[in-house]
């Protein structure tokens, strides 16, 4: 089976949103600083927003990815939206209180040369000190590494569910003229070889984009491409959907059937 139908078109969503979400928190954190600018003119509470808009950003599109390649590798549509909604709701929440932490030692350490420096910063020249905190290249790997990291748990759950999981399930690069040191020796090794080093298959590193071969789909499951469309209704609704108060969000799907 090959990589995820349209991967490089979801992840370019993927990036897209994130990079939407993140100039407009560098525009708000810009306001907040002050000038001169310092991070104890930055309420908690203001974090905390950031974090929920983060978490709420990247819940849906991990949604759809993890579904769509379990669909892809032989899970029932039911169970891959049932175990993408526990797999997205559990690692937005992970990479949203991670990117919020990164974002604050970043700017800890921003504002220490700010001090530094002894005069201070200018809007323009705090808005170019801000921009790599929240900008494109940053947005781009977190996509690129997510992408990868949910269509190979949406696979491996596809395939160890139906299937079974094999020895020789292969371990695939690009092939674009991006390949790195790291992954250029595991591709076209056998899961037997390439678990010895990542168990969980790729990602192997920020930025990679490998994928599994699984060798025992003796027949192709199809296309999920009529049914990104669908699945992208879903993701929706999950972007919509409202907590309850006092219910787990790692617990709705199971209380809400």
């Amino acid at each position: 089976m090959a990589e995820l139908t349209k991967r490089d078109e979801l992840e370019a969503q993927f990036a897209a949103r994130v990079y939407k979400i993140s100039i407009k928190h560098r525009r708000e954190l810009q306001r907040l600083l002050g000038t001169p600018p310092s991070l104890r003119n930055v309420p908690e509470e203001w974090w905390k927003k950031v974090e929920q808009e983060q978490e709420d950003e990247f819940t849906p599109i991990l949604f759809l990815l993890f579904a769509a390649s379990a669909a892809q590798h032989g899970l029932d549509f039911e169970q891959a939206n049932e175990q993408a909604l526990e797999y997205a709701v559990a690692r937005a929440r992970a990479l949203a209180g991670e990117w919020v932490r990164n974002t604050k030692e970043g700017l800890r350490l921003k504002e220490g040369d700010w001090v530094v420096r002894g005069k201070p910063l200018t809007r323009h020249e705090l808005r170019k000190e801000l921009e790599p905190v929240f900008g494109k290249n940053r947005s781009d790997k977190l996509a690129i590494t997510e992408t990868t990291a949910a269509q190979t748990e949406g696979g491996e759950a596809g395939i160890g569910q139906t299937l079974g999981k094999q020895e020789t399930d292969t371990w695939f690069t690009r092939r674009d003229g991006d390949v790195c040191e790291r992954c250029e020796p595991l591709h076209g090794q056998p899961r037997s070889v390439w678990s010895e080093q990542f168990p969980s298959g790729p990602p192997a590193h920020p930025r990679c984009r490998c994928w599994i071969r699984y060798t025992s789909i003796e027949q192709d499951f199809g296309t999920i491409e009529p049914e990104i469309d669908r699945l992208r209704q879903h993701a929706q609704e999950v972007a919509k959907w409202e907590w309850p108060d006092g219910v787990d969000p790692e617990t709705w799907w199971h209380r809400r059937k």
